[in-house]
Parts: structure tokens; sequence; C-alpha cells
């Protein structure tokens, strides 16, 4: 059972092994791929609840941002401010970078995003509840 699925994987590894080296899969996460694959077909005015992609890019975005806080915190450092823009202005910062840099990343547009977001401590480390 392990061969085959050793196999297998080697298969699907070389298979995708091409595209891989030109920019990143949607199975790396979604701003992982080329601004110009983002928002090919998007209109300018498109809002995040009308189209699925834009709703994964803002979405993604709002991981990462929430994990790199989560990551500053606990070391006593501080976080971004992610209410200090609207979802429709990280919105327009992310879909206006794609549509500037369409040979980018998708998280080269979440990096200047967030480098427009206020800095603010949190107090101390993490902590969950629940």
């Amino acid at each position: 059972m392990f061969k085959w699925v050793s196999g297998l994987l080697i298969i699907l590894a070389s298979g995708s092994s091409a595209h891989a080296q030109e920019e990143a899969s949607f199975g790396a996460g979604v701003m992982a791929s080329k601004c110009s694959r983002l928002v090919s077909g998007m209109n300018d005015n498109v809002s995040v609840g009308q189209h699925p992609l834009a709703f994964a890019m803002l979405s993604w975005t709002e991981g990462y941002i929430t994990a790199t806080n989560m990551n500053l915190i606990e070391k006593g450092e501080q976080g971004f401010d992610f209410n200090s823009l609207t979802r429709a202005e990280v919105w327009a910062s992310l879909y206006g970078f794609c549509k500037r840099n369409p040979d980018e990343l998708g998280v080269a547009a979440v990096v200047d995003t967030m480098a427009r977001l206020k800095r603010r401590s949190y107090g101390g480390k993490w902590v969950m509840t629940v």
C-alpha cells in the first residue's frame, strides 16, 4: 500500500513540477498565484460579495494578517490593526496592486496592503478564550 501511495505522489509531483516552477498553484493558497491570474476577468467595480475569487483573496489576506499578528503578539511586538481599514479599502488595495503589478504574486499585494495598516500594541501574549 505504501509503495502505491508513494508512486502516486511521485507521479503527481512530477506532472505539476513545470507549473510549480512558473508560479504556485491554488493548492499553495490563492495568493501564491500571479496577480494577472487572480484579477483576470474581474471588472474594476467588482465587490467581494459578487465574485468568489475576490472573496477568497480577501479571506486569505485576513487569515495571513491574523497569523502574522499571532506571531508578533507572542513576541511582544506591535501587530497590524486590521480595523484601521475597511474591508472595501483592503479589497481596493489588493485589487489595485494586482492590476498595477500583474507579474507579481498575490502575496506581494498582501504585504503592500499590510504597509497601509496602522500598527498597535495588543498588550502581551496571545490568549485564546473558549
